[in-house]
């Protein structure tokens, strides 16, 4: 499996246009007046895991960089001033391309890889935490896909829930029918994950992963110290479930459980959730509601796009996944939606 090395067609564009020096000139465009929130995961070796490589969002080294060109070319913000702007009704004066940096899950490496990078910036950022995994070594759904997958003793076999489906791995690369089984379970028909998980570990002729006497999640006391150190910790469900797949009530005890859990560990009522996977079909108006029954007064998607002024809707704030991409695209990328907002190549 190759990370380092970005193939496409975007990403050689990328690159000739920073070669060529017209990125330069982007960046010496004045900035369009919106909101971009940067959607990190997990922060290291992508090949060093047993698990799922596609959480890794970008190494130790890539991440210093694309925090020193953000900070450079955009004006940083906390989640606190995205509420401020919601709450007064009002767009910030300053014409700039704003930039929150956002983290999903509370993986360790967020606190031993990314919150001491974030720090020496002086970048503040927001970690999302599912809070039944605080402290665990829990292996979550997509990271059980992968590790049956890479433990398969077939190379080819079929599955049927909730669709049939044939992996190859035989003709075609792991990363590819990672993608497929992983999409699959997120499907809004998907209602029986742990049937899903049992049919595929029983084609794989593997062993589910259990419970890692390592510890794979931020603790509190670690949460605690980002909290103290100007980083803010919100809400990303209890358990982590697509909330599209769950009866309204059973995502309102979702919502209530990790809210409750961070006010009565850290003092302070969240106020701001991620969706878990954050596809169009992966909350519903349904999901909003319960959302604001549950005290949140905004919520942050994960299907890509900028946010312009005035913020249209606070349950659904688009954010930006980082991840694959070379320092030169990641600046193509920043520099043209910091230009003209809601570009995003």
């Amino acid at each position: 499996m190759e990370f380092t090395a970005r193939i496409g067609k975007r990403e050689g564009l990328a690159r000739s246009i920073a070669r060529s020096g017209a990125l330069g000139l982007i960046e010496r465009l004045p900035a369009s007046r919106t909101l971009l929130a940067l959607n990190y995961h997990r922060i290291g070796d992508p090949l060093s895991t047993p698990y799922d490589p596609t959480v890794y969002s970008a190494t130790a080294n890539e991440l210093r960089l694309q925090m020193e060109y953000v900070s450079r070319h955009c004006t940083v913000i906390s989640v606190s001033e995205v509420l401020r702007w919601l709450e007064e009704g009002n767009p910030p004066a300053k014409r700039a391309c704003y930039a929150l940096i956002t983290f999903d899950d509370a993986y360790l490496d967020n606190y031993e890889i990314a919150f001491p990078i974030l720090k020496s910036i002086g970048i503040p950022a927001v970690f999302f935490v599912p809070t039944a995994f605080i402290g665990t070594g829990r292996v979550p759904w997509w990271d059980a896909i992968a590790f049956l997958l890479k433990n398969s003793r077939r190379r080819i076999f079929p599955l049927a829930y909730p669709t049939m489906i044939k992996i190859d791995l035989e003709s075609n690369p792991l990363l590819l029918e990672l993608s497929r089984l992983l999409a699959m379970y997120k499907q809004p028909s998907m209602t029986d994950g742990e049937r899903f998980l049992s049919e595929l570990a029983e084609a794989c002729e593997a062993s589910l992963p259990g419970v890692s006497a390592e510890r794979s999640f931020c603790n509190w006391l670690e949460l605690r110290q980002m909290l103290d150190a100007g980083m803010a910790v919100e809400a990303h469900t209890h358990t982590h479930p697509i909330l599209s797949q769950l009866p309204e009530d059973q995502q309102q005890i979702e919502l209530a459980t990790c809210s409750n859990l961070i006010k009565e560990r850290l003092g302070l009522a969240p106020r701001t959730l991620a969706y878990p996977v954050g596809m169009h079909s992966s909350f519903t108006e349904a999901t909003k509601h319960a959302a604001t029954r549950a005290g949140f007064k905004a919520a942050f998607s994960f299907y890509g796009g900028m946010n312009s002024f005035p913020l249209r809707d606070p349950l659904d704030l688009r954010r930006e996944a980082v991840g694959y991409q070379s320092i030169e695209r990641f600046r193509s990328q920043v520099a043209t939606g910091r230009a003209w907002g809601g570009i995003w190549p």
